[in-house]
Formats: C-alpha cells, sequence, structure tokens
C-alpha cells in the first residue's frame, strides 16, 4: 500500500502542481459546461514559432481528464479514513461513470480503457449507484466489447480481442449484473474475445471464471463463517497479486484508481449486507479501511454530479 500511496501523491503533485493551471482551465471549462457550453475546446500555446494551437474536446474526454482529481480524494480517505472523506472518494469515481455515460451516448470509445477498467467501474456502480447507471455502464461494455471484437476481426489481429480481465472481474460484472442487478436484458455477448493469453473466451460468462472468482461466486453468500473468510481472503491475495507492477504488460488492476478502490469485493461485500448477512468476521487489508462504510442505503451524489448528470442527458441523450 506505501508503494501505492506514494503513486497516488505523484498523481496529486501533477495535478496541483505540475499542471494545475490545465486543470483549473477544465474546471473553468466544465463550469460553463453547467450554464449550458456545450463547445469544450480550448486553446494551448506551443512557442513562437507555431503560436497557439486549438484542442477540440468532449464532455467525455473532458470528465476522463477532471477523474485524474481521484488521487486527491483517496490521498484524503487514506489519511482520515471516515464518512465525510469516503462520501468525498465515492463522488469522485462518480466522475468516471458520467464520463463513460458520455462516451456511450456519443458512441465513442475513450482511450485507455481497458476491459478491467470498465468491469471495475461497473461493480462499482452495483455497490454504490442506481439501476440507470448500472445499465449505462453495462451498455457502454457491450458496445466496446463489440468494438473490440469487431476490429480484431477486420484487421485479423486476434490480439486487439484481448480482455486482461477475461477471467475474474469481466465475466464477474455480467454474471452479478444479470444474477443480483436485474440486467440481464444487455447480453454481453463474449464472442470473437480472447483472454490475456490470446485463448478464446467462453460465450458462458461463468465458464471463464477462474478458481479463485468461481469459488467466490458460489460461496460468498454462504452462512459458513469460515468459508466466507476464505472467500474474501482469496480475492484480497488475488487483488494484490494482479496489481500493476510494471508497465511492460497489461495487468487485471492496472490502473491506479482500481489498484485502490477493490470495487470487486465491496460489491459482493454489499450484496452480503443487502441479503442481510453479516460481515464483521471478514477482513483483508486491501478492504479493511473500506469496509465500514459498506451500507444498505447509497451514496449521496453531489450537487455537482446532478447537475453534470441533468447536463449529459440534456445535451446527448436524444
Amino acid at each position: 500500500m506505501k508503494k501505492l500511496i506514494k503513486e497516488i501523491d505523484g498523481i496529486v503533485n501533477y495535478v496541483t502542481k505540475e499542471e494545475r493551471q490545465y486543470y483549473e482551465e477544465l474546471n473553468e471549462r466544465l463550469a460553463l459546461y453547467l450554464e449550458g457550453e456545450t463547445d469544450l475546446s480550448y486553446k494551448y500555446f506551443v512557442n513562437e514559432k507555431v503560436g497557439y494551437r486549438v484542442v477540440q474536446e468532449d464532455i467525455a474526454s473532458a470528465l476522463s481528464r477532471k477523474f485524474d482529481e481521484f488521487a486527491i480524494y483517496a490521498r484524503d480517505f487514506y489519511a482520515n479514513k471516515d464518512e465525510d472523506s469516503f462520501n468525498k472518494l465515492i463522488n469522485i469515481y462518480y466522475v468516471q461513470l458520467l464520463a463513460v455515460t458520455s462516451a456511450l451516448f456519443m458512441k465513442k470509445r475513450l482511450p485507455a480503457y481497458l476491459d478491467s477498467n470498465i468491469s471495475s467501474l461497473g461493480l462499482l456502480s452495483f455497490t454504490f449507484f442506481t439501476k440507470e447507471d448500472q445499465l449505462n455502464v453495462m451498455e457502454y461494455l457491450d458496445f466496446f466489447l463489440e468494438n473490440k471484437a469487431s476490429e480484431a476481426k477486420s484487421k485479423g489481429n486476434p490480439n486487439l480481442a484481448r480482455c486482461e480481465a477475461g477471467h475474474s472481474i469481466l465475466p464477474l460484472f455480467v454474471i452479478i449484473g444479470n444474477d443480483f442487478f436485474g440486467v440481464e436484458e444487455h447480453v454481453t455477448s463474449f464472442e470473437g474475445l480472447v483472454d490475456g493469453s490470446s485463448v478464446p473466451l467462453n460465450i458462458d460468462p461463468k465458464k471463464n471464471l477462474n478458481e479463485v472468482y468461481s469459488f467466490a461466486y458460489n460461496n460468498f453468500l454462504s452462512d459458513d463463517t469460515q468459508t466466507v473468510k476464505e472467500v474474501f481472503l482469496a480475492m484480497g491475495d488475488f487483488h494484490i497479486n494482479n496489481c500493476r507492477k510494471d508497465s511492460k504488460k497489461f495487468y487485471i488492476f492496472d490502473a491506479t484508481e482500481w489498484q485502490f478502490l477493490p470495487s470487486e469485493i465491496l460489491c459482493l461485500l454489499k450484496i452480503r449486507v443487502n441479503a442481510g448477512k453479516d460481515i464483521s468476521f471478514i477482513s483483508h487489508p486491501v478492504i479493511d479501511m473500506f469496509k465500514p462504510f459498506i451500507k444498505s442505503n447509497d451514496i449521496e451524489l453531489s450537487s455537482e454530479n446532478m447537475k453534470f448528470r441533468e447536463s449529459i442527458y440534456n445535451n446527448l441523450s436524444n
């Protein structure tokens, strides 16, 4: 965790110091968006010879960049571990969901988003957000996967259809959505997709689960205390072991934000809570600081996030 917090500190420094002016101007443009301005383009100075260049930016890209601020709230929560800092942390993650929602309405693939990022976000939506938000992430995942499979087929390159999370959080997101959150009307196809080793995925999501995730899915609602302990210990260890260790390849938990917040585990804890089952005996270093905030009620969205949501729907959902 110390190494991860150091990385988060680096992002905080980047946002608040190295690129402070950019993020201040970004937030100014986003404030204008809430007032009805949809043109988010901006100028930047290159050099004396070139002068200024104009960068075209849409709301999906702008919110995706704003989400870099998550590091500020992650550091604050890590330091305080209280209700207020947790609510602010989850609200900044909602900004990423808004970026994905915007991209869905625009039929646009966001750069640098992996199947694992989208799956982690979807599992977080099951934990804290509304049915409509959950459906939006599921629909974006459908669009993303269909696009990957189509591109791989058209270019004759199966590596373009690789899903690093093909045996873990990707099928888990789909299965949990179908079995517990009523999103079965959106059938996510695994046709044409391959795993991180370029082996074709099974079209049945449950048959793609690895040993850890299959055991977890089949037992996380058990009334046997020891079995449930083993479920969450195994998931916590799997999370740690599959976080990014270098830049030579992709990892299941490749993005810093999803290394910090284990949404796949929090989601299963939330389902246990909703089912009236005890979670007090469950413990792992990955989840212990988050567990006190897993309750039956949803997170209250900030007024800014609600305004963004309303503006995005008004501008893009037609």
